[in-house]
């Protein structure tokens, strides 16, 4: 008579919500993510025009649409894995490389960095660097460490010795539909640094490299005077590597007014795409 094979237990902290599968090329699942970032982008257009049955049922096709692929819960376990070894790490490391570099752990010797990491996938991503502590946010968390929270609804620590040394906005800003909110969310970093540092206050961007480089309505050149105009007048380090591009800025001041900055065609070519971000001076 044979023994009953003994059902494993699913540990607590496994996410109990069905099985979300993915492709095993990372091509297809890149081109899945894509398709998923264009949906988001329509749905955010469609906020702005009157509501219409044409509106609200191409509306609803996108949002089924979205479902279909496992929703945003699919689209940042779909991202998750993209930052495994296997699939080419995840973008702290480049970011740790330049700081190390600048010798800026040595700054943090008798009290750790404080680093907000806003949508976050991992709460581990710097977990072993001792020099630093992280607060880890994201809408949607993948992790019962991570904090659930819109950053652009998250107000800023009242308390100077409560703020932040370094704000990272990783693959975040392009996922934001407006291009107004991802102005504001820039614009929204500026808060939580201390208004006296004794260090620098430093902001981590990186996006997808065709933000960069293929967008009708932005470029390198474009963004590094978009940050000198809101106080970040100094890019420590950038660095574009096949898909993504990573900067590194310090904020040197707040300036009082937002200079506008609306969306202008700078390049016109066949296959380039549309990413833009926005300001005004109400912001």
């Amino acid at each position: 008579m044979g023994s009953k094979k003994r059902s494993k237990k699913i540990p607590l902290t496994v996410d109990r919500r069905p099985d979300v599968h993915f492709k095993s090329s990372s091509t297809e699942t890149a081109r899945l993510i894509r398709r998923f970032h264009v949906l988001n982008k329509e749905l955010a257009k469609l906020k702005g025009e009157t509501n219409s049955s044409q509106t609200g049922k191409r509306r609803q096709s996108i949002l089924s649409e979205m479902e279909s692929m496992g929703g945003l819960d699919w689209y940042q376990r779909a991202s998750k894995l993209g930052q495994s070894k296997a699939r080419g790490g995840d973008s702290s490391k480049w970011l740790m490389g330049v700081l190390q570099r600048e010798s800026i752990p040595e700054r943090y010797k008798d009290q750790p960095m404080q680093l907000l990491d806003v949508g976050a996938l991992s709460p581990f991503n710097y977990e072993k660097y001792k020099w630093i502590k992280t607060t880890p946010i994201d809408l949607n968390p993948q992790h019962h460490l991570i904090q659930q929270q819109d950053f652009l609804q998250m107000p800023p620590p009242e308390k100077e010795d409560e703020r932040y040394d370094i704000v990272c906005l990783s693959l975040v800003v392009n996922f934001v539909g407006d291009p107004v909110d991802r102005g504001t969310m820039l614009l929204h970093t500026r808060a939580f640094f201390p208004s006296s540092p004794t260090n620098p206050r430093l902001l981590y961007f990186v996006v997808p490299l065709p933000c960069i480089t293929n967008s009708r309505y932005f470029t390198h050149d474009h963004l590094l005077a978009m940050m000198d105009s809101i106080g970040y007048t100094k890019c420590i380090d950038y660095h574009h590597s096949n898909k993504l591009g990573y900067y590194l800025f310090e904020l040197s001041s707040i300036v009082s007014e937002t200079p506008s900055w609306k969306k202008k065609l700078l390049k016109d070519a066949k296959g380039c795409n549309n990413f833009s971000i926005v300001m005004s001076t109400s912001d």
